[in-house]
C-alpha cells in the first residue's frame, strides 16, 4: 500500500503523486469494480488516496489499483465510504 495524492484526471484514469514524487496511474477499469463511466464521479484532485502498487514497467512507469474494490482507496484507513459519503470526505 502507498499513499498518493491525485495529481491529474484524465478520461482513462487518474494519476496519484507518490510519497516518493514519482507519478503512478490507477486506470479507470481499476477505481471500480462496477463500470466507471467518469473519473470525476469517483475522484477529484487534490484527494489523498492509498492504492496498492500493481507493476512497475521496464520503463518506469508504475500501476496502480484500488486494494480494496470499491473505491476504498482507504480514506487514510478508514472504511470505504459509501457514494452518498463521497461529498462529506472530499469537505474534510
Amino acid at each position: 500500500m502507498i499513499d498518493g495524492t491525485v495529481e491529474r484526471i484524465t478520461p482513462y484514469g487518474a494519476f496519484l503523486k507518490l510519497e516518493d514524487g514519482r507519478l503512478g496511474l490507477i486506470h479507470i477499469s481499476e477505481i471500480d469494480r462496477n463500470y466507471v463511466k467518469d473519473v470525476h464521479d469517483h475522484l477529484r484532485e487534490g484527494d489523498v488516496v492509498q492504492a496498492k502498487v500493481q507493476a512497475i514497467k521496464e520503463d518506469g512507469k508504475i500501476d496502480l489499483s484500488d486494494p480494496v474494490g470499491v473505491l476504498g482507496f482507504l480514506f487514510l484507513g478508514a472504511q470505504p465510504p459509501g457514494p452518498d459519503q463521497l461529498e462529506y470526505y472530499r469537505a474534510c
